[in-house]
């Protein structure tokens, strides 16, 4: 009884609880009564009333039992048949999991767009990253915020690694066989990444660009006394970020004209730019 008032008291009630702490006391009772009533001098009707109340509680409790597994059963169906409803209604991309729609849909190589892949994992027919699947976790990981905004949870950076390591198997890239995967090979790809560590900017050296829109990278920067955004929106670029030792991150961003280097802390605040080149055509 102590257990239910402080589960009552601390809001902490469930059907299920509530149907094992009956349990718990009907042994209780069964055990206390075959070690005391032995020594009890007690009439025969008494007896009658004891064995009615006992077989009472215990078919009281093998309905709530039963009940109990019903509705769950029943939920655990509606939750099936609902994830499977959103599965076929919403469509994700098979390589980073993002939902897909019209506006962020990869391209093919000739042109088309794609309908597994979106547009910052697939361009043109090939990757835009040569990530291993645990490497997508890792890059993946750090929009936790935006996941955590999105659905209302409160997930830490490990826990919502956990939940991708778990769902990534399911997508279509992290089961195509090694020498079918469409490598990013864009021409541009290996200059940029050249000319970019070739600035001489300490602590800054990649290995990978992926593409990134414009409405993805964007920040005030403040320059003359103006503060305005540097890229378009609607514009692709190839992309990184780049953690410092002292917690703040270097984004890098190029396109044909342009070469921006920035430096910001946790989610792009304190934006400031570090170098911007002209690129020789």
């Amino acid at each position: 009884m102590i257990d239910g008032a402080l589960a009552r008291r601390l809001k902490a009630e469930s059907r299920t609880g509530a149907a094992i702490d009956s349990i718990a006391d009907l042994i209780f009772i069964i055990v206390a009564a075959i070690k005391i009533i032995p020594e009890l001098s007690i009439p025969g009707w008494l007896w009658w009333v004891i064995g009615i109340v006992a077989i009472t509680q215990i078919i009281r409790m093998t309905f709530l039992y039963c009940k109990e597994r019903s509705s769950s059963a029943f939920h655990d169906t509606q939750m099936t048949r609902a994830i499977t409803k959103m599965e076929k209604e919403m469509k994700f991309c098979q390589s980073c999991g993002m939902p897909l729609s019209d506006e962020v849909l990869g391209t093919n190589a000739d042109g088309s767009k794609s309908t597994d892949y979106c547009i910052y994992c697939y361009k043109d027919g090939a990757f835009t990253g040569d990530f291993t699947m645990e490497q997508m976790v890792d890059y993946c990981s750090t929009f936790v915020d935006q996941y955590n905004k999105n659905t209302g949870q409160n997930l830490t950076c490990c826990e919502y690694k956990e939940v991708l390591r778990k769902f990534f198997p399911s997508l279509k890239r992290w089961n195509l066989s090694t020498g079918s995967i469409p490598h990013a090979d864009h021409p541009m790809k290996k200059v940029f990444i050249e000319e970019v560590n070739a600035l001489g900017i300490p602590e800054l050296y990649i290995d990978n660009l992926q593409v990134l829109p414009g409405s993805f990278i964007n920040q005030p920067y403040t320059i003359n006394g103006n503060t305005f955004p540097l890229f378009d929106d609607k514009a692709f670029y190839w992309g990184n970020q780049i953690e410092k030792e002292d917690g703040r991150c270097y984004g890098i961003a190029c396109n044909e004209q342009y070469i921006v280097v920035s430096e910001y802390g946790k989610d792009g605040a304190d934006a400031e730019l570090v170098m911007i080149k002209r690129r020789c055509k």
